[in-house]
């Protein structure tokens, strides 16, 4: 699936048809990015047409998937920081121990399996 880029939003606009106003909605990046129809320079806008067009609906779930993934990215970064933290806050005695455990049960043989 196809992933919306970053600092992508819906945005919705209100437009005038043959007799009534109705919503319109584009794709709107923070820089221009979106090749035009006609002579193919950048546009910071895509359309989408109306609510539940398909284009809609696709940019829709691109958004949801970037940012689904830009919430993986500040969890991972969390955790790097707390991982950073507990290194820098625990006693250097305490690591060289842990370093001897660990040492001692790379070199110990697995006498079975647990599936």
């Amino acid at each position: 699936m196809p992933v919306a880029p970053p600092r992508c939003r819906i945005a919705r606009y209100k437009a005038l048809g043959r007799k009534e106003f109705y919503w319109y909605y584009k794709l709107h990046a923070t820089t221009p990015i979106f090749p035009t129809r006609n002579d193919g320079k950048l546009s910071k806008y895509k359309d989408l047409g109306k609510a539940g067009s398909q284009g809609y609906i696709d940019a829709v779930e691109q958004i949801t998937a970037r940012t689904k993934i830009e919430a993986l990215d500040r969890s991972i970064e969390a955790l790097k920081q707390g991982l950073k933290d507990l290194v820098e806050e625990t006693p250097p005695n305490i690591i060289k121990k842990r370093q001897v455990v660990r040492d001692n049960l790379s070199r110990t043989t697995c006498l079975f399996h647990i599936p």
